[in-house]
């Protein structure tokens, strides 16, 4: 005889026997009837959690023989819940062990322990600058805008892009050149974990300034008029050319850091000077130059007058007997 019993407990079985004559035994024994332990198991997302995650735990467990009626996580740092599907966020990334323990409604216990990974969030890296477009004679200011959502930076690299570096939270660096350079940042967590951004910062050329004088400030036409450009300058490099246009008429005149020009007519002329610089940047500067007219030499016809007024007044004198030498 096969039988199965609906429950756990103690069962007193009887078996009688008749014989072919009729006659009667028996034979009673008791029997204990186990219970089945409940079966505790559990899942949980996400699989690769972080300290900023909240992690949902899915109880798996049954019990074959019954129902459980008690469900107990220990998450393994120091906090515990008693809900059947609980979640938790952990402060800081590790490695914890988490024990689910189930009683089933005969009062059996079954557990499960698992480890579970919780990973730091890597900080993030940002940078800003001013001025956004720097020449090689401005100071630039690199500010860090990085920042580690589940803990601090305790680490500042910079990386200028010309073999220099910083380890400022906020860094400034002047470049001795025009030119395009590679600024990297790389910060570090207080969990160790690293993270680097690299920009494209354009650094200008600063372009030359040109001057110059001249003398006489008020020429006559056909004077000799000398031009000077030695007040010109370039505060990152060196002025490589000069060219004069002395009456804008757009052709270049003459080139040099001095040069002389003769005005054929009187008038207001425009000169400009252009300066190119080693970086092939220019500047010009223009001044207004007033032309006199020519100084006017006494001719011959003014010479003849006077001789003739000379004699006149001799004539007149010798007549009156006054001439005196």
């Amino acid at each position: 005889v096969i039988h199965k019993y609906a429950d756990n407990g103690t069962y007193i079985v009887n078996l009688t026997v008749i014989d072919d004559d009729g006659a009667t035994s028996w034979i009673t024994k008791e029997i204990f009837v186990a219970n089945v332990p409940p079966v505790a198991k559990f899942d949980y997302s996400p699989d690769n959690p972080t300290d900023l995650d909240t992690i949902e735990f899915t109880s798996k467990s049954y019990d074959m023989d019954g129902n459980i009626v008690n469900y107990t996580w220990n998450f393994g740092d120091g906090n515990v819940s008693y809900s059947k599907n609980p979640s938790h966020k952990y402060a800081d990334n590790g490695v914890y062990l988490i024990t689910l323990t189930i009683i089933d409604n005969d009062g059996d216990k079954g557990s499960i322990s698992r480890a579970i990974l919780v990973n730091n969030v890597p900080p993030v890296a940002n940078f800003t600058w001013q001025p956004i477009e720097p020449t090689d004679l401005q100071s630039v200011t690199f500010t860090s805008t990085s920042y580690d959502s589940d803990g601090s930076i305790v680490n500042y690299t910079w990386s200028f892009g010309n073999g220099n570096i910083s380890y400022s939270e906020n860094a400034t660096w002047k470049y001795a050149d025009d030119g395009t350079y590679i600024v990297k940042l790389t910060v570090v967590d207080d969990d160790g974990a690293k993270t680097s951004i690299a920009k494209e910062i354009k650094v200008k050329n600063a372009p030359p300034v040109a001057l110059f004088v001249y003398a006489p400030e008020k020429p006559r036409q056909d004077e000799e008029v000398v031009f000077n450009a030695s007040s010109s300058y370039d505060a990152d490099g060196s002025i490589v050319n000069y060219s004069w246009d002395f009456d804008s008429d757009g052709t270049i005149d003459a080139y040099g850091l001095e040069a002389t020009y003769r005005y054929p007519d009187k008038g207001n002329y425009l000169a400009t000077l252009t300066v190119v610089d080693d970086d092939g940047d220019k500047d010009s500067y223009q001044a207004l130059i007033t032309v006199r007219e020519k100084e006017k030499i006494p001719g011959f016809e003014m010479i003849v007058i006077v001789m003739a007024s000379a004699i006149l007044i001799f004539m007149k004198r010798y007549r009156k007997g006054i001439w005196r030498m």
